[in-house]
């Protein structure tokens, strides 16, 4: 008898993620410690002009 699970998910979020955010100039990049991965998310901020606030 086994204790492991086999993944129930497809693994589509993290590509889609990062196809997401590099449209609009973002970046996606992850950092591997000790076991624990963390991902960083970096989007571009535009600040908005009084003319596009109308639009």
């Amino acid at each position: 008898m086994s204790n492991t699970k086999k993944p129930s998910a497809t693994g589509l979020g993290l590509s889609i993620v990062k196809c997401s955010v590099e449209l609009i100039k973002g970046t996606v990049s992850f950092d591997i410690t000790l076991g624990l991965t963390t991902f960083k998310i970096i989007l571009p901020l535009t600040q908005q002009t009084e003319n596009d606030q109308h639009h």
